[in-house]
């Protein structure tokens, strides 16, 4: 395993120096074939220390992917994940910060950061205004305006939920989940 990590450092730095600046004109970056060869070789390495337990040394790799390639969306959140499960709040926090830096405008982030604020820190107002933000980008999945729709509710944001189920429910008229929640939305609060 040792050596995989050391044949994957290399492959990193390798990548690093071919895509600076070339020294002279003879001198080509990188090519997105090796870039992608590393890529490949740090996931694969990541597995096997996913599966040998080792989790610190997982997040070190996971961590070199998103240097590597910051668009690589599932490497935030499972480093995120383990920093938190190791009760490392501070670097989970920045590595879902950082994910919605590299990714502004995919809703996955927002969505990850505002789970992350509700269920783990117990913080419906952050979890709302990241829900906000997943909810600006589309295409995205109907279930982060139930999920808002619950956090407003969780706030004593009643009208705000009331009407986003509202709206949830005619535009998504054959949504069983919708109608179900929304229905015990109303029976909860007398509407």
């Amino acid at each position: 395993m040792t050596r995989i990590i050391l044949i994957i450092g290399l492959l990193f730095a390798v990548c690093r120096l071919c895509a600076a600046e070339p020294t002279s004109p003879s001198v080509q970056p990188a090519t997105k074939d090796v870039t992608d060869l590393a890529l490949a070789a740090l996931w694969s390495a990541g597995d096997e220390l996913w599966h040998m337990g080792e989790h610190t040394r997982y997040i070190e790799v996971l961590q070199a992917i998103t240097e590597l390639d910051p668009t690589q969306m599932d490497a935030y959140s499972d480093a995120a994940w383990l920093l938190w499960s190791q009760g490392r709040e501070d670097e989970a926090l920045q590595t879902y910060t950082k994910a919605t830096q590299a990714l502004p405008d995919k809703y996955q982030p927002w969505l990850d950061l505002a789970i992350y604020y509700r269920h783990h820190l117990k913080d419906d107002q952050m979890a709302k205004e990241m829900f906000l933000e997943a909810i600006r980008i589309s295409p995205h999945p109907n279930y982060i305006e139930r999920q808002l729709a619950y956090t407003y509710e969780d706030l004593g944001e009643i009208p705000e939920a009331f009407n986003l189920w509202q709206e949830l429910a005619a535009n998504f008229p054959t949504d069983v989940a919708i109608k179900h929640n929304f229905d015990g939305f109303r029976q909860r609060h007398g509407l």
